[in-house]
């Protein structure tokens, strides 16, 4: 995981707690606008590459 961490763009990797993060506003009145959205959460990693 260290050496992932090091090429990712925030410097760490995902938690749990981002995804779940991600999923609380989804289901949120804030996301009321998004409608067929694909949402990635990575931090900006495309196949182990930033």
């Amino acid at each position: 995981m260290n050496s992932f961490a090091r090429i990712h763009s925030l410097g760490r990797c995902d938690t749990v707690e981002d995804i779940a993060d991600t999923v609380s506003f989804l289901l949120s009145d804030m996301a009321s606008c998004m409608t067929g959205a694909i949402v990635d959460v990575r931090g900006g990693v495309v196949g182990g590459h930033d």
